[in-house]
């Protein structure tokens, strides 16, 4: 049943590929969270579907026992894989044997094969979830020869690791994902390019948006399972970005609307 809703998924995406990309003109980016388009969460193949869709991808950076950068949201993987254990107690070795789906039978990736993909214009969104010594070291490996590029972004979760990663990589840019919006300020004056905040936020205090801006940042939006509900205080913040677990929906929505402002 699941590759059956994989197919769908690739099928639905294939259909409507052209609509997406006609998508109005200076409508915000799109971010595909975790890969998104109905396959396994942080696998390659949702990343070329995304980016096959026009939309870019954000996705969830752990390290491993020896060192090596995969790409995981959870510190363990039982939840999506086909194995147990933490991340960061398995060697690269012993992750690669555990498949992200059955069907497809990919192994768990690792960041070099996500930074190896024609990604074209649009950047890969990249949340650093931990932040230690031995991270900071494989992100620069991963990095070297990269510094700059604006196809990749750095999500950051604090000031100090913002800090940390700018004297690694100094013309990388940062997005803050922060957890309260207290601390949008305080990112914004350590440096960071983009702000993300949850729609369900902005729903509640839209001059959230304002203060982003005013910091001198990019407005990041994070749509919780395409909410209808928030998606419209998200889109009405005029945002830079739009990250989205669902972005054939919200292409289809961006399509219906025609007042967004262009991307600074």
């Amino acid at each position: 049943m699941r590759a059956a809703h994989r197919r769908a998924a690739l099928l639905v995406c294939a259909a409507l590929l052209a609509a997406s990309l006609a998508r109005a003109e200076g409508a915000p980016h799109v971010f595909a969270h975790r890969g998104g388009c109905g396959f396994p969460e942080n696998s390659l193949a949702a990343c070329r579907a995304a980016l096959a869709l026009g939309a870019s991808c954000e996705l969830d950076v752990r390290a491993t026992r020896d060192g090596q950068l995969v790409l995981m949201h959870d510190r363990g993987v039982r939840r999506t894989t086909s194995g147990r254990g933490r991340v960061a107690g398995l060697t690269l070795a012993q992750l690669r044997v555990l498949a992200l789906d059955v069907a497809s039978a990919e192994p768990v990736p690792t960041l070099e094969e996500a930074l190896a993909l024609e990604t074209g214009a649009r950047p890969l969104l990249l949340d650093i979830k931990e932040d230690n010594a031995p991270v900071r070291a494989a992100l620069a490996r991963a990095l070297a020869g990269r510094a700059g590029e604006r196809a990749i972004w750095l999500g950051v979760r604090s000031e100090a690791q913002a800090r940390a990663l700018r004297a690694l990589a100094p013309r990388t840019p940062q997005v803050a994902f922060i957890r309260r919006p207290r601390e949008i300020e305080s990112f914004a004056r350590a440096g960071v390019e983009g702000i993300r905040l949850h729609a369900r936020w902005l729903s509640a205090e839209p001059r959230l948006a304002a203060r982003v801006h005013s910091a001198g940042a990019r407005l990041l939006v994070v749509l919780e399972n395409n909410d209808p509900r928030t998606r419209g205080s998200a889109l009405a913040a005029s945002p830079d970005a739009l990250l989205a677990d669902d972005v054939v929906a919200l292409f289809a929505a961006l399509k219906r609307d025609s007042t967004k402002p262009p991307i600074p």
